[in-house]
């Protein structure tokens, strides 16, 4: 990565699709998008990262204008 370019993991916490962890883990995700607009940071991409069961987190890719 370098000045114009950051990655950002957000892990998942617990074992349940839905519930308490869910809305921790998406609320998670929008706290850091509206961290990083902010800051001038514009999201270029975001990955889901597997285990063998289900999502373990979410990569997000982001990208400096200018």
């Amino acid at each position: 990565m370098n000045d114009h370019q950051s990655v950002l993991f957000i892990r998942r916490e617990g074992s349940s699709a839905k519930g308490v962890q869910w809305h921790v883990f998406m609320q998670a995700q929008q706290d850091a998008l509206d961290s990083y607009r902010l800051d001038g940071w514009k999201l270029v991409t975001a990955v889901g990262v597997r285990d063998a069961k289900a999502l373990e987190g979410v990569l997000l890719y982001f990208s400096k204008e200018g």
